[in-house]
């Protein structure tokens, strides 16, 4: 992993050091070529919604990801499964 840099930079430093990997341009041909974006995030958000739908707990998951609860509910509400039930119901009605 590149060093992190400067407070705050921590997202560029790591979008600079994927860019260079090939892994990582194949995933972004990929998304491309499916009309995804890919970012660095997606794979936390991703992390965010597997947690929330496989029914593990909020301050476990806000845990691992560096949040408080609160932090975490302000972001990622939408994954939880009252709000997944929701956006299923509102799409299907």
């Amino acid at each position: 992993m590149p060093p992190l840099g400067q407070q705050g930079n921590a997202g560029d430093a790591l979008g600079t050091y994927l860019k260079r990997k090939a892994i990582w341009q194949q995933l972004r041909q990929a998304a491309d070529h499916a009309g995804e974006v890919l970012k660095p995030y997606t794979f936390r958000h991703r992390y965010a919604k597997a947690s929330h739908a496989a029914g593990l707990p909020i301050a476990n998951i806000a845990q691992a990801m560096g949040h408080t609860i609160e932090v975490h509910l302000s972001s990622y509400a939408r994954f939880t499964p009252d709000a997944t039930a929701d956006l299923y119901a509102q799409v299907n009605a």
